[in-house]
């Protein structure tokens, strides 16, 4: 479980839903480091078609459930991701 700076430990109880949604971009796209909550796909050059499905995948990893066509068509952000996330 990650720490940050000695705090207590980063779990998705206190996590937000656009810092989940960064970390599963950086998780999908082996980003080191973190993904500023305002990325989209025109600011992150790793997120291409092969990436996008890597990162589909996470999603639903992360959801516990396969998502919706129209769910798919959306994902573009971070922000996208973290409306998913916070409405599962």
């Amino acid at each position: 479980m990650r720490t940050s700076r000695g705090a207590r430990p980063v779990t998705p109880e206190i996590m937000t839903s656009q810092t989940r949604a960064a970390a599963i971009i950086a998780r999908a796209f082996n980003i080191q480091g973190d993904v500023p909550l305002d990325a989209d796909m025109a600011t992150l050059p790793a997120w291409d078609s092969m990436n996008h499905v890597t990162l589909l995948m996470e999603i639903e990893a992360e959801l516990g459930r396969p998502l919706r066509a129209e769910e798919i068509g959306g994902i573009d952000s971070v922000r996208s991701i973290a409306r998913l996330l916070a409405d599962p």
